[in-house]
Parts: structure tokens; C-alpha cells; sequence
């Protein structure tokens, strides 16, 4: 297994500097050359003499020279890690133990998570808890929803509320033993200078307590991956082995007859006091709706950030839970302001030197204009999948790259794992409001890359990020494929939108007679923007059929110092010389991923709305892999078989050549990071369901468009119309019944057709359906009602439809008299719909104002006389809710048991939950409109939770409507709404067909079938 690499890397030689310095002039001076042999061959001696061969001719240079440039950017930047490491000297431990037992500089130190496995989180806090640092709280900032019904998150989120109380109780013990052992020795000091004999010994002993309480808990440390060894051998055992090494040179002091002064006994005694001293509690902004709820990292750490140096009071508020400021006295939340802060993922581990060495680095002097340090992390050691050692092998080379970045003054934070001056956060401060409550933002959450962002955003502000030229801190590498895409996917996606602000700080410093840095902004350009360009190119060179004149062998030969020195780094790093083929493989299946991140900067550009945040799945089960990707990934290797088949035929043998070297190490690469057979199994995972919707699809029968809506325009749905399209709406509202032919086992809901029950049922619809009102053909459709956690039918709602558009299209144009016949005979089909499904599900039937203030209100009990639960649905949009709500309330009072009242078309607001404290409802069904989108929309997630909570105390339940996508389904959940309808859950089905099929014994048929839409 590789071994952790030493913090302090080893020495230097010169010969190593020399060399690096000849590959960037090798590197360079080749290009330069056959940039002048490109010229010459291309235009001078007119090879290229059409049109299509000089443009691919400068296409060829174009991709060649970004290449070039990108390789160019990482010998440059390795130089410069070189020269800071050469450079580098450690301060010594006693004179950061001098400092800080003067100065106590408070440190927060905060640690974003969201369903993170409790073990892993308790590794992070464990490692920041062990700090030496004499002043430090640890904030655990839980992002899971508090209102969650899945059994396994709701264990996941009680394991991390216990967590911070938990390691506090384990550090209780040893930390009053130290506390007791500093006040003993304070009592000597009073009286001496110097430690005597037994003083030293005592002190020695204590260190030994240090030590055997440490090695008790490594020794207990339960194992299950290399990780937990990790934190074992280089946080436990790491620290007892530095004090047990103090122990000794005490007793050696001892032996030699040499004295210890009571100042440099009082850091020691310090030491042991810091280290178990940590104070650790967690924080749940998403319990608060005055700090947002927006779903990434960036929020989670603004959210409170933004409260620190306040006292709150938790106030119940009728939009829930707030956190108003308050006198600190009487204050529920008190947040110090601390000097600094330590940001960390919770997949991190810290090195016990951590947070003093780069918090004493920045209280010096010259370096008091920066404003982050860091220490860029590296991959654990004893990777459990070779995906993950290569995946590891490529961030330990990036630590390489920032840290010579930082030579350059061109680093970027990397959001691992920093500690930040409070200073600088206050300098980036943006100040909005959402739902009326102020959010701060600190920390960029525009792009998926918030840390990159800001990196811009502190630079522009005056201030630098500084890389520590140590490896201080570690971080977990995703182990399967699945979950390396979705990360390295959003590391793709943002670099695009950066790239203006880089600009225009290049240009400030130029109007405001700074120094222009080409160099920095160069490398940072290159940082940017390079996983775009190197990817396209890459793909481009592949595809288009080049000249061999062009695709010269001398191109491999410009490579050779690129590919050599990062497998001298590799080699350095304890990797192999040959991993440099294994990471080109690695590199090449990650262009469909890197081209998709791409893809998404570009249409937040041209849209201005990013996506969603993805966070890097952290379970122990293998991650999908998108469907995308992994078609994607083949669909490279069949166009690299075509390119190399192609060049043989064409006798392009350097381009053969290319396309042959790809294929192998691509080929590799899928073998050994994805595996076939994985592959197989991710595609066919993800094409079932499109597969049998398709196939469902395939059963019904081909639709026949009655002439008189093509003649007669007015009868069309037009919302449905504009929303879904026309041809959807024409195949979905009007498509005539038919029997379905599926034989599914046998519901409990199926009546035998023999059964009187079922006689009178059929009878009834017959009835209704025969006898339209005024002329007008009445149908009526059934939409589902979904339990959104466990997707079962809980209820249906009645839909009618007049010559197949809404009833509304109607009922506004005629008179009071005619629009209540409609009425009616619309109620009656309700009542043979109810009459004619099964008793269990409850049934929802629509019902206008104008029927409440003007209608028989007996035909609206009789809804009730036929099924054991029924809900009648009125509009509650503002404007409707007047007289007819008056007359609603005085009709519920003669309802019979059964019988439930429903707003519909709920925009929830402080208007409707007047009315719905007035009316009482058992449902509130929020509106379709509010619905759409309500993932993006963080005021609508903050009311919807109110409207839930005020259902739950008032006994009523909760139905979303219109929903249309997974991502307003997993958001309407997290938000507590219990039940949903909508086309992503299931599609209107006509009456009959749905009859049929549960007589047939499918009672899954309203999944399978199309409509009308949703809206009554």
C-alpha cells in the first residue's frame, strides 16, 4: 500500500530544477519550430492549396497550440512548486508555542454536510477536534431536510445531530485531567522559575496519560476502508507518537540535569490542554425559513457565516421557525465572530499541525493581505479500486500544480479545506433579500465551483490566497465511476462563466497603473478554461482526417517533456512512472463528462439560470453511472475504430497511429475504471423504464381526431394547449377509449363482472354518458392521486371535459341558467364515476363558486351517498372566494360524515391561510403554476413549508398538483408535502378505460394512459 507522503516533501536538488527548467525551453522551442515547419509546408510550398485543407491546416494548429500551451502551464507551475519547496523552512514548534501562548486568535471552524455517512463525518470532526489549537469551536452544518420520512435519512440526520455531543463526552475525560494538571502547575509556578525534578516528571507523566488515551482509541477505531487506517495511523497514532517522543526528551532533560523554564513548561502544558479542548455543537439552517434554503454548499456555509457575531432569538412566526436578533442575554443562539474561519468537507481529514501552522502564518506580519491559506489536499493512501488510486494519483499531482500556482500569485482556493480571515469574507460581502429576510453571501454560489469564484472575488477585493508548501490535509476520492462523474462533471461546469471577471480584474489593474501579470493571468486562464479546451481538442483530433504532413511524429517527440515530468512527479508522489498511460486512459473516458460540464456553462450563460447542484454521492454501494456518459464513453471508441480504419485504408499512418494509441489506452481505461459488465448493467438500469413506457405506449390504440375540433377551434383547452403543445394535447385529451388488453394479478379493488354491485356500477355510467347536457358530450376523466414517498394510489379526482375541452370554456360564456344544467349534469357524471370506482381510494370532484352561491346543494350531499370518502374541490384564487365561501361555510355545517371540503388552485400566501383558517379545509391542493419550477424558487419552498405546517396542525393534508419533473418531486418532498399528482406521477385516464382495466385486475392502468391535463 502507498505510504502518506511526508508533510515537508524532501529535498530539492538542483539537478531536478534544471531539468524542469529544460522542459518548458524544450517544450517552447519545439513548438516554436514546428510552428515555422507548419507554415512553411502548409502555405509557402502550398500543400494545403484548397480551401477545406488550409482551414483544417489552422484548425490543426489551433488544437495542437492549446495543448501545447496546457502543457506548457503545468511545467511552469510544477517549477514553481519546486522553487517553494526548495525554499521552505519549517518553523520550529517551540516558537509557534511561544506565539500562541500570547496570542489566542478564536477560530470557527465549520463543516458542511449533507447525508453524509455518520462514520465518515465523525473521522472530519475527530481530526478538527484534535487540533492544538487554544481557542477553536467546530460547527457541524447539517444540510439535510429536518422534515425527511425515508428511514435511512432520518437515521443519517440523527446520527450527525449526535455527533458534536458525542466526540465532546470523549474529549471530556481527558480534558479534565489537563485542566487539572494546568491548575497544579499554575500553583507552582507562583512560586518557581523552573521546574524541578518531579515537576518535569509530572509533566512527563501527564504527556504519558496523552499518550496511552490516544492509543486506546486508535486501538478501539473501528476499520472498514482505508480511511478509518488513515485517521488511526496519522491523527491518533501520529499525535501519541509526538507526545511520547516529548515524554521522553523530558525525562532526558531530566538525566542530563538540565532545568526547564516554567515559560516553556506552561506551552507544553498548553499543548496538552488544546488538544482536547475543541467545543463542538451543529446547526440546521434549513429549520429556519430567514436563511435560505438554496440547495448547494455555498449557501450551507453563508447561511452561517452571515449570523456570526450575533445573538438570535428562535421565534415561531406564522412562516415558521426565524431567527430574529436578540439582546445576548436572553438570546437562543449566540454565534461568535471569530477571527478566522476553517471551512472543510466533511469527507476531510486534518493533520494535527493543521490549523496552528497556517493561522501562525497568517498573524505575520507579511502576510497580513491574505486573505486564504491552505494547504490543497491530497488522497488518502491504500485505495480500495484502481479507479480511485489513479483518480488519487491525479489530485496528488494538482496539490503539485496549486502550490507552484501560488509562486506565481495565481492560486485558487480549493474548497476542501481552508482557513479564511474573516476580514476578507466581509470584504466580498453581497447583501439580497429573499422572502423579505436579509442573505448574506460570502462565499460565490453562482457556479457549481464556488471556492473558484470567490478565489476571483477575494483577488478583485485586494486580497491573496496563499498555498502552504506543506501536505496538511487529506480528502476522500470518489471509488467507482458513478460518482466520479457527477464530481468531475461539476468541476467542468463554471470555468466558462469565471473567465470574464478574470478579465476584468486583468484589465483594473491596468487602468489603475497596477502591474499587469501576464504570467498569472496565463496560468489562471489556463486553470479556467483548459478542461474545455484540452477536451475538444482532443475530440477534434481524433475526428477530422489530417494530413500526415501535419500530424507529424515530431508532435510525440514536442510531448516528451510533459509526459516526463509528470511521471517524475508521480514517481515522486510514491505512484508509478508507467501510471502517466494509465491517467491519459483515465483522461479520455472523462471527456464526455468534462464536455457535458461544458455544455451546462454555456446554457447558464445564454439562460442566466444555473442547475442544480450535484454533490458527490459518498455510499458504500457502486453509483450509477449516467446513461450519457457511459454511451457517450463507447460511442468514443466507436468513432476512434472508425478514425483508425479509416486513416489505414486512406495510407494516413500518423494519423493511424494516433487512433491507435487512443483506442488502446480508452479501450484500458473502460476495463479497468468502469468494467463492462458494470457498463452493461448501468445502461440497461437506466433504459428499463424508458423501454417500458415506450412499450406501453405501443398498446394503446391509434387516436381518431374528431373533424369538429379541427373545424371548430374554439372548444380547445388553450392553456393545455400552449403548455403542452398541440400535438400533445390533441393525442392526449382526445384519444378515444379502448380496452386494455394488460393482465396484471388480481387487485383488491376488482369487482367480478358477474357482481350486482358491478351491474348497477356500469349501469349508472351507462346512464350518465348517454345523456349529454344541452347536446354538449360530457367525458370524464380520472386522475390519480399519489403518495409521493411510496408512489400507491391513495385517491382519484374526477375530470370532466365538454366536447373535450375545459368546462371553464363554457360556463363563462353562457347564461346563469344554462351554466348550471352544465352543472349538474357534470355532478351527475361525478356521482356514476364515484359509483362506478372502488371504495377504498377517496375521490375529488370540482365544484365553482357559481354552483355554491346558485346551485342545489342537496346534489352535492349526494356525492357522499355512494362512497365512504369524497372531497369536493373549490378554487381558493383570490377574486373567487368572496360570497361563495360564506355560503360554503353555512353548507358544511348539514355535510354528512364523509363529505370534505377542498381549495383548489392554492397560491400559498397570507390570504389563503386566512381562508383556509375560516373554511377549515381537510385538503389544500396547491396550484400547478406555483408547482412549476418550485425547485429553482426558494420564497415558494419557504411558503409551501408554511402551508404544510399549518395543514398538519389543523388535521388537513396536502396535495401538490402539475407535477412535471423529478426535481420538483424531490423538492415538494423535502418540503413535506405528503401527496401529488401530476404527468410525472400519472396521466388522466377516460373513465371507462379505467373500469375496464380494474375489472381486468390492473389497477396500475391510470399510469398507463393518457388525458387531459391535470387542471381541472
Amino acid at each position: 500500500m502507498r505510504q502518506p507522503l511526508p508533510p515537508v516533501p524532501r529535498g530539492i536538488t538542483e539537478r531536478r530544477v534544471v531539468l524542469a527548467r529544460l522542459a518548458i525551453v524544450v517544450t517552447i522551442v519545439g513548438w516554436l519550430a514546428y510552428l515555422i515547419y507548419w507554415f512553411s509546408t502548409q502555405f509557402l510550398n502550398q500543400e494545403a492549396y484548397t480551401l477545406q485543407q488550409k482551414f483544417l491546416a489552422i484548425l490543426y494548429l489551433a488544437m495542437v497550440t492549446l495543448l501545447i500551451f496546457a502543457s506548457v502551464a503545468y511545467l511552469v507551475s510544477r517549477l514553481g512548486y519546486l522553487y517553494r519547496v526548495r525554499q521552505h523552512r519549517r518553523v520550529p514548534r517551540a516558537v509557534i508555542d511561544a506565539f500562541f501562548d500570547a496570542h489566542k486568535p478564536a477560530l470557527t471552524a465549520i463543516v458542511p454536510s449533507y447525508r453524509e455517512e455518520t462514520r465518515v463525518v465523525r473521522s472530519t470532526l475527530l481530526s478538527v477536534a484534535l487540533q492544538e489549537y487554544p481557542d477553536i469551536d467546530v460547527v457541524l452544518l447539517i444540510d439535510d431536510p429536518p422534515e425527511s420520512t425515508d428511514p435511512r435519512h432520518v437515521a443519517l440526520l440523527q446520527g450527525a445531530r449526535e455527533l458534536p455531543a458525542d466526540i465532546e463526552r470523549l474529549l471530556a475525560y481527558p480534558r479534565e485531567r489537563c485542566e487539572g494538571a494546568v491548575a497544579e502547575f499554575e500553583a507552582y509556578c507562583a512560586n518557581h522559575v523552573t521546574l524541578d525534578t518531579a515537576a518535569i516528571g509530572r509533566l512527563a507523566e501527564h504527556y504519558d496519560f496523552a499518550v496511552s488515551w490516544l492509543e486506546l482509541q486508535a486501538s478501539s477505531l473501528p476499520i472498514e476502508d482505508h480511511t478509518d487506517i488513515f485517521l488511526k495511523q496519522q491523527v491518533f497514532e501520529r499525535l501519541a507518537a509526538d507526545f511520547s517522543m516529548t515524554a521522553v526528551a523530558l525525562r532526558e532533560a531530566v538525566q542530563t540535569g538540565e532545568h526547564v523554564g516554567c515559560d516553556r513548561a506552561r506551552q507544553l502544558y498548553a499543548r496538552l490542554l488544546n488538544t482536547f479542548s475543541a467545543r463542538l455543537t451543529s446547526f440546521e439552517r434549513k429549520r429556519f425559513v430567514s436563511l435560505s434554503h438554496e440547495a448547494n454548499k455555498a449557501m450551507n456555509l453563508n447561511s452561517y457565516l452571515g449570523l456570526m457575531g450575533g445573538a438570535y432569538a428562535d421565534v415561531e412566526t406564522l412562516s415558521g421557525r426565524t431567527l430574529v436578533p436578540a439582546d445576548p442575554e436572553r438570546a437562543d443562539l449566540v454565534v461568535r465572530n471569530p477571527a478566522y474561519v476553517l471551512t472543510l468537507d466533511a469527507d476531510s481529514t486534518l493533520l494535527p499541525e493543521y490549523c496552528l501552522r497556517l493561522v501562525y502564518l497568517l498573524e505575520q506580519e507579511e502576510f497580513a493581505n491574505v486573505g486564504v491559506t491552505q494547504t490543497p489536499y491530497s488522497a488518502y493512501p491504500g485505495s480500495s479500486t484502481r479507479l480511485e488510486r489513479i483518480a488519487g494519483a491525479t489530485t496528488d499531482i494538482q496539490h503539485i500544480v496549486h502550490q507552484g500556482l501560488t509562486n506565481y500569485g495565481a492560486s485558487f482556493w480549493v474548497g476542501a479545506n481552508a482557513v479564511i480571515r474573516k476580514e476578507a469574507l466581509e470584504a466580498v460581502e453581497a447583501l439580497s433579500y429573499e422572502g423579505g429576510y436579509p442573505i448574506r453571501r460570502y462565499v460565490s454560489d453562482r457556479t457549481a465551483i464556488e471556492d473558484t469564484e470567490s478565489s476571483i472575488d477575494l483577488v478583485m477585493a485586494g486580497w491573496k490566497i496563499y498555498n502552504y508548501p506543506e501536505r496538511l490535509s487529506y480528502s476522500a476520492t470518489p471509488p467507482d465511476f458513478g460518482s466520479l462523474a457527477i464530481q468531475r462533471r461539476r468541476w467542468a461546469d463554471g470555468g466558462l462563466l469565471i473567465l470574464p471577471k478574470l478579465r476584468k480584474r486583468f484589465r483594473s489593474d491596468r487602468k489603475g497603473g497596477g502591474e499587469r501579470r501576464f504570467g498569472e493571468f496565463g496560468l489562471r486562464t489556463n486553470y479556467l478554461a483548459s478542461i474545455t479546451w484540452t477536451s475538444v481538442a482532443l475530440v477534434i483530433l481524433l475526428v477530422f482526417p489530417f494530413a500526415n504532413q501535419l500530424v507529424s511524429p515530431y508532435l510525440a517527440l514536442l510531448a516528451l517533456p510533459y509526459f516526463w515530468a509528470m511521471s517524475t512527479d508521480l514517481k515522486a508522489s510514491g505512484y508509478r512512472r508507467s501510471d502517466i498511460f494509465r491517467i491519459y486512459g483515465f483522461n479520455l473516458i472523462l471527456i464526455p463528462v468534462n464536455l457535458a460540464g461544458t455544455a451546462s456553462s454555456l446554457v447558464q450563460a445564454i439562460t442566466g439560470e444555473h442547475g442544480a447542484f450535484a454533490r458527490t454521492p459518498k455510499v458504500k454501494s457502486r453509483t450509477v453511472a449516467p446513461l450519457l456518459f457511459i454511451v457517450s464513453i463507447y460511442a468514443l471508441i466507436a468513432l476512434t475504430i472508425y478514425t483508425l480504419v479509416n486513416d489505414y485504408y486512406s495510407h494516413l499512418w500518423n494519423n493511424a497511429i494516433f487512433a491507435g494509441f487512443n483506442l488502446v489506452l480508452a479501450s484500458y481505461a473502460i476495463v479497468a475504471y468502469i468494467g463492462v459488465r458494470h457498463s452493461i448493467q448501468d445502461v440497461l438500469v437506466q433504459l428499463r423504464p424508458l423501454l417500458a413506457r415506450r412499450t406501453q405506449r405501443s398498446k394503446r390504440l391509434v387516436p381518431v381526431v374528431p373533424s369538429e375540433l379541427i373545424i371548430e377551434p374554439r372548444v380547445t383547452d388553450w392553456e393545455a394547449v400552449l403548455y403542452y403543445g398541440p400535438s400533445d394535447y390533441l393525442l392526449d385529451v382526445q384519444a378515444p377509449s379502448g380496452k386494455s388488453k394488460s393482465k396484471s394479478k388480481p387487485s383488491s379493488n376488482r369487482l367480478p363482472a358477474s357482481s350486482p354491485r358491478r351491474a348497477r356500477r356500469s349501469l349508472a355510467l351507462s346512464d350518465a354518458l348517454e345523456h349529454p347536457a344541452g347536446g354538449h358530450e360530457i367525458r370524464t376523466f380520472v386522475q390519480p392521486v399519489m403518495d409521493l414517498q411510496t408512489r400507491s394510489i391513495v385517491g382519484y379526482e374526477i375530470l370532466n371535459r365538454i366536447n373535450g375541452a375545459s368546462p371553464n370554456l363554457y360556463l363563462d360564456n353562457v347564461d346563469l341558467e344554462t351554466a348550471l344544467g352544465i352543472e349538474r349534469a357534470m355532478l351527475a357524471h361525478s356521482v356514476a364515476a364515484i359509483d362506478a370506482l372502488p371504495a377504498e381510494p377517496w375521490m375529488s370532484v370540482n365544484v365553482s363558486h357559481r354552483f355554491l352561491l346558485n346551485g342545489d346543494p342537496n346534489q352535492l350531499i349526494r356525492l357522499k351517498s355512494r362512497h365512504s370518502e369524497v372531497f369536493f374541490e373549490v378554487s381558493g384564487r383570490r377574486g373567487e372566494t368572496g360570497e361563495s365561501m360564506a355560503a360554503l361555510a353555512q353548507l358544511m355545517q348539514h355535510f354528512p360524515v364523509g363529505l370534505q371540503v377542498a381549495i383548489d388552485d392554492t397560491i400559498p400566501e397570507y390570504n389563503s391561510l386566512q381562508l383556509f383558517a375560516n373554511i377549515r379545509p381537510q385538503m389544500i391542493k396547491i396550484d400547478r403554476a406555483w408547482v412549476q419550477d418550485i425547485d429553482r424558487v426558494t420564497v415558494r419552498q419557504s411558503l409551501t413549508e408554511v402551508t404544510v405546517r399549518f395543514a398538519s396542525q389543523n388535521a388537513a393534508i396536502v396535495v401538490a398538483e402539475g407535477i412535471e419533473t423529478p426535481n420538483e418531486l424531490e423538492t415538494l418532498k423535502r418540503l413535506g408535502v405528503r401527496f401529488g399528482q401530476g404527468f410525472l406521477l400519472a396521466r388522466p385516464v377516460l373513465l371507462e378505460e379505467l373500469v375496464t382495466r380494474l375489472a381486468n385486475g390492473d389497477a396500475s392502468g391510470p399510469r398507463k394512459s393518457a388525458g387531459s391535463t391535470d387542471a381541472a
